[in-house]
């Protein structure tokens, strides 16, 4: 429990019956911060199955004897309160030397954080050594006190640091008192709707709360004369949203410098939305356009699945991926990034979109971090989950995800949890802000952050763990009244019973029951095929004269022909695709990967290999020594093994050994030693 759930909790304690109004003029708390407190101590009371503070019309809280002696036994043995631990303090002077661009005194710093002048020069000190990351500095003015001083392109990269990477602050309005002007808030928040009106979009609720800080910050700074300025780029320059931008704050008397404009659209450009629908697409937009397309038809053609909803998952990808451009573009921190722990598929899938990704990161002149690759990974994969059947009887409970960060994620969450819980029928993603509007009818809500609801909530992330996925599984089922495994438990306990001590049965229980949570449900992965569980010896086609493209088809796909694994009609189906302008089944410069949807004739799984030492023509122009054609029947489980094909696809050592191969044995020799020697993780 944070101090200032602390304090509150102190308040209500000594004064029961004091009203809102009261404790935010007592605490010097607005009431979002308040609203906030009580929301996380309820969540927190919930959790231990206490009835939660309620609200009086009056404005005063209604709590019991029982939460007393739960808040009794948090507030005990405290020997004087503080509002912010160590880093937060450091975050907010920093934050408040952003928000003032003169200077500011030993005295206003004290005030501001409500904390000792030795704390506070300690905290100077540590905040001169963090901001010197980021070519920044803190002077100091026997007379006028501190100023933080750099450029616009380095005071924003910090902003954005502080902001993103501390949310808990945005939330309790903590930033927003560093910057102590209602007016301009006020300001800044309608400005912010009227950008989503304008553009048709809705900003996540994570990332409205921050790009009022952000935008408030640089309005301050636009007005202080330690402006150390920069030129505005086209890039920027270009986007109907600067053109926008630039004319709402003339009309409305602000004069922005070009530096701080430039920096207003970023932000602006940079935040996740989840819904947007451009009427109007400039040069940027419609780069990113084409690069999705080709992005998603690269990617169906290296996985072989098929993506149901082609059209609206690239406008959702688009929604995704415009933002984050101007992120890494701009070398930003960003709330949609989180350190994901992923499964083999999805690190296979990352290897992919690190190739996929590669046209964009050459348009942007800088290469997408791990994190980024990631999130793009998950979100490929998780659409692929559409695809594999669940349970047909009837759900018997709804339920709704609630995510604070953004479409991407909401989506990967919805998809997560309708793997986890084939149980109940998950309607849909809304934001912290839909969800307070929504009048659907539901059971369940599942969410990011605490929520004012009656109805059951539980808290979740996109990076749980298998043994945190066992643990929500459980707990759902059995609040829902879904799950028997308590009476399990308590048959295994009655036989224990008699040979263990009451405490060691205590112990035991919770062990007991997550051993027995069936694990299957909840996608634990399994290790996927290699390549050579697909190639037998036979398939394996070693030409040295001239070949047509047609008959390199004929030749590699017959020994799947002869196993019965695939039909002829599959063949006259590959070589139609073939021969057509918009064919992207290749790998790398010198492979050729004819597949198609296994409907269309595959009985079971294969790979041919044939290796021509002369190069193939194929249609549009692609010389060709390797023509592999695939017919896989599911769709996850040959990940590994077309990642492997990729991966000989960009080999050049590995392709000239099969070309100087004397023999079919020996490209299998060759082809099997690389992939068990481990040389595709290379």
């Amino acid at each position: 429990m944070n101090e200032r759930i602390r304090l509150i909790v102190s308040l209500l304690l000594t004064k029961p019956d004091i009203k809102t109004m009261e404790m935010m003029q007592e605490l010097n708390l607005t009431r979002k911060q308040v609203n906030y407190a009580i929301k996380i101590l309820n969540f927190h009371l919930y959790e231990l199955g206490v009835t939660p503070i309620k609200r009086k019309k009056n404005g005063g809280f209604e709590f019991s004897a029982e939460i007393k002696k739960v808040l009794l036994s948090n507030d005990k043995n405290r020997k004087g309160i503080s509002s912010f631990d160590n880093n937060e303090r450091l975050y907010l002077l920093i934050a408040y030397l952003l928000a003032n661009p003169g200077y500011v005194s030993l005295i206003d710093l004290t005030e501001f954080l409500h904390y000792s002048r030795t704390t506070i020069l300690t905290d100077i000190s540590k905040a001169k050594s963090f901001v010197k990351k980021y070519n920044i500095e803190i002077t100091y003015d026997r007379t006028k006190g501190y100023s933080l001083n750099g450029s616009s392109d380095q005071l924003m990269k910090i902003a954005n640091h502080l902001i993103f990477k501390n949310m808990e602050l945005v939330s309790r309005d903590d930033f927003e008192m560093a910057i102590s002007n209602n007016k301009l808030i006020k300001f800044v928040k309608i400005f912010i709707i009227q950008f989503e009106k304008e553009f048709k979009a809705k900003f996540s609720d994570s990332y409205f709360d921050s790009l009022v800080i952000l935008i408030a910050i640089i309005l301050l700074r636009n007005c202080g004369k330690n402006f150390i300025g920069v030129e505005a780029d086209s890039f920027v320059e270009q986007t109907y949203e600067y053109k926008y931008i630039k004319n709402y704050l003339q009309t409305h008397g602000k004069n922005i410098q070009i530096g701080w404009l430039k920096w207003i659209t970023i932000e602006f450009l940079s935040a996740n939305v989840y819904l947007k629908q451009k009427i109007q697409l400039n040069e940027n937009d419609r780069k990113i356009v084409t690069f999705v397309h080709q992005m998603v038809e690269s990617f169906i053609s290296q996985t072989l699945v098929d993506i149901p909803n082609q059209m609206q998952f690239e406008h959702r990808l688009v929604n995704h991926l415009c933002p984050a451009c101007f992120r890494v573009k701009y070398d930003l921190s960003t709330i949609a990034i989180v350190n994901m722990n992923i499964d083999e598929n999805t690190k296979i899938l990352a290897d992919i979109i690190h190739q996929l990704i590669k046209p964009v990161e050459e348009w942007l002149g800088t290469p997408f971090p791990e994190a980024e690759i990631k999130l793009l990974a998950v979100y490929f994969g998780t659409n692929l989950i559409d695809n594999i059947s669940t349970s047909t009887d009837l759900p018997r409970y709804h339920a709704v995800v609630v995510c604070s960060n953004g479409i991407i994620l909401s989506q990967i969450l919805m998809k997560e949890l309708k793997k986890l819980f084939p149980e109940l029928k998950i309607i849909l993603a809304l934001s912290a802000r839909e969800f307070t509007e929504t009048n659907l009818d539901f059971d369940v809500v599942f969410s990011t952050i605490p929520l004012s609801t009656t109805k059951k909530q539980y808290i979740i992330t996109p990076n749980m763990s298998n043994q945190r996925k066992v643990e929500l599984r459980y707990r759902v089922l059995n609040d829902l009244g879904i799950s028997k495994l308590d009476s399990k438990v308590d048959d295994v306990i009655d036989v224990l019973k008699n040979y263990i001590s009451s405490s060691e049965i205590t112990k035991l229980r919770e062990k007991i029951r997550l051993a027995l949570v069936d694990t299957d449900e909840i996608g634990v992965n399994k290790s996927l095929p290699n390549l050579m569980y697909y190639i037998d010896k036979d398939a394996i086609i070693l030409k040295n004269e001239f070949i047509s493209w047609s008959e390199a088809i004929d030749l590699s796909t017959k020994p799947l022909m002869n196993k019965h694994k695939i039909t002829q009609g599959y063949v006259d189906i590959l070589k139609k695709d073939t021969d057509t302008p918009t064919n992207y089944s290749f790998l790398g410069k010198s492979m050729a990967i004819p597949h198609s949807k296994p409907e269309n004739g595959v009985y079971s799984d294969g790979i041919g290999f044939l290796v021509s030492r002369k190069g193939i023509l194929f249609p549009g122009g692609r010389v060709i020594h390797l023509v592999v054609p695939i017919a896989v029947l599911e769709g996850k489980k040959h990940y590994k093994a077309i990642n492997q094909l990729a991966k000989i696809a960009t080999n050049e050592k590995v392709i000239k050994k099969f070309l100087k191969a004397d023999s079919t044995k020996d490209v299998y020799s060759i082809l099997a030693s690389y992939v068990e020697s481990g040389d595709d993780k290379k």
